[in-house]
């Protein structure tokens, strides 16, 4: 469904990314793991528009969508929900997930949406007329998540979703997602929390210094040594 071939990103004379290769199957969970500054987030801010790669190709349905611009590559159904939620703080919740609906077109969008977003995340019903910024830090990734449902994405890309949360928290947020690819949606995840994320996914690729070192589906590489010693924790 998404694929990107041997992607390369530079900032300046630095490679961000070094021949990316990954492939995202229909309605599953593909996830991307890896230490701070392993070029996660720079991934999918290319493969969503924000930065243009040194070379390469991204190809969603058969059809390349490298260089082409962010508010396209939104229309073709690929929502990137950004690490570090960027609500808008001063607006309420109705209207952050308002804003996220801009590129449904009118006759498309009707209240269902909003009805299932309300049913997925009951809190951001009750808080619907309170601003963004006055919320939880949970209840803001909450409705980080549910504006870019707004879009009717048929890939979500998230980034980070579980960061600065509380455990609890973190866990409704991985039981939404499972959720939401039993109803069909395919996820694209980037997670420093490795074990939680690997629990949910299909497929995972290991990114170290911007090139893959690792990849496989998910449950073997819960079993992997390497892995288990680097990210995930000595097993009790």
């Amino acid at each position: 469904m998404l694929k990107t071939t041997d992607l390369s990103v530079k900032y300046g004379v630095i490679d961000a990314l070094k021949n990316v290769s990954i492939d995202v199957k229909d309605q599953s969970i593909t996830a991307i793991l890896g230490a701070n500054g392993a070029g996660k987030s720079t991934l999918l801010k290319t493969i969503s528009g924000l930065i243009d790669p040194a070379s390469g190709e991204i190809v969603y349905n058969g059809t390349r969508i490298d260089g082409i611009a962010p508010e396209k590559i939104t229309r073709q159904k690929i929502i990137h929900v950004p690490e570090g939620r960027k609500i808008f703080a001063d607006l309420s919740v109705y209207e952050n997930l308002q804003i996220g609906a801009f590129s449904v077109p009118r006759a498309q969008h009707d209240a269902s949406v909003l009805h299932d977003i309300y049913n997925l995340f009951p809190i951001l019903k009750e808080r619907s007329s309170q601003p963004g910024g006055l919320l939880s830090g949970g209840e803001q990734q909450m409705l980080a998540i549910a504006r870019g449902l707004m879009a009717r994405p048929d890939v979500l890309i998230l980034d980070e979703p579980s960061l600065g949360l509380a455990p609890l928290i973190i866990k409704d947020i991985f039981k939404t997602l499972t959720t939401l690819n039993a109803q069909g949606m395919t996820i694209l995840i980037v997670e420093q929390n490795a074990l939680q994320t690997l629990k949910i996914a299909d497929y995972a690729y290991v990114l170290q210094v911007g090139t893959i070192i690792k990849e496989g589906p998910a449950q073997e590489l819960m079993e992997d040594p390497e892995l288990i010693d680097a990210y995930l924790g000595k097993k009790s």
